[in-house]
C-alpha cells in the first residue's frame, strides 16, 4: 500500500481483488447496528398521592378568536388568488361605488377619480399585470390612459400627504 497526498492508495492486480475489497468495505460500512439492550428501570419511589385543589372551570372555553395577523394573512392570500376583475368589483362594492358608472365611459370628475384610483390599486396589488391587462379589465382602456391615471392618482396622494 502506497500513500498518496492525503488518502492511502491501494493498487489492485485484478478485478476480483477490487470487487472483494469493495464487498468488504460495504460489509463494514453498512452492517446492521446491534440492538441496544435497555437497562431495567428502578422501581418508582412510593409517594403519597397528590391532592387536587384546583377546580375545573364550569364552562369550557372555545377556540381562541382569530388574531389580526391571521386575518391579514387570509386577506393577503385572497388578494393573491383573486383575479383582477373580481378585485375591481370587490373594491366598488366595499366603497359603495356604482361599478357600472366607474367602469363606464363617464367623464364626470367623481367617476374619473375613482377609475384612476382603481388603476393605481390594480397596479399595486397585481404588479405582474401589464397596463394593457389593467385597461382591459377597466372596460377596454388604452395602456397610456392607465399610465396617466396611475400618475394622476399618485400625484393626488402625494398632495394629500403634505
Amino acid at each position: 500500500m502506497t500513500t498518496g497526498h492525503f488518502l492511502p492508495v491501494k493498487h489492485f492486480n485484478s478485478a476480483a481483488e477490487l470487487l472483494a475489497e469493495a464487498r468488504a468495505r460495504r460489509a463494514r460500512l453498512f452492517q446492521p447496528t446491534p440492538p441496544r439492550i435497555a437497562k431495567p428501570l428502578a422501581p418508582p419511589a412510593q409517594a403519597e398521592p397528590a391532592r387536587v385543589i384546583m377546580r375545573l372551570p364550569e364552562v369550557i372555553p372555545g377556540p381562541p378568536e382569530p388574531r389580526a395577523h391571521v386575518d391579514a394573512y387570509r386577506a393577503h392570500m385572497r388578494l393573491k388568488i383573486m383575479p383582477l376583475k373580481h378585485m375591481i368589483k370587490q373594491v366598488c362594492r366595499d366603497r359603495r361605488w356604482d361599478a357600472s358608472k366607474v367602469l363606464g365611459k363617464s367623464r364626470r370628475y367623481e367617476c374619473v377619480e375613482r377609475r384612476q384610483e382603481l388603476m393605481w390599486l390594480a397596479k399595486e396589488m397585481f404588479p405582474g399585470k401589464s397596463l394593457k391587462e389593467i385597461g382591459n379589465a377597466l372596460g377596454g382602456l388604452d395602456h397610456t390612459t392607465v399610465l396617466y391615471g396611475i400618475r394622476q392618482h399618485e400625484k393626488r396622494r402625494n398632495e394629500g400627504l403634505k
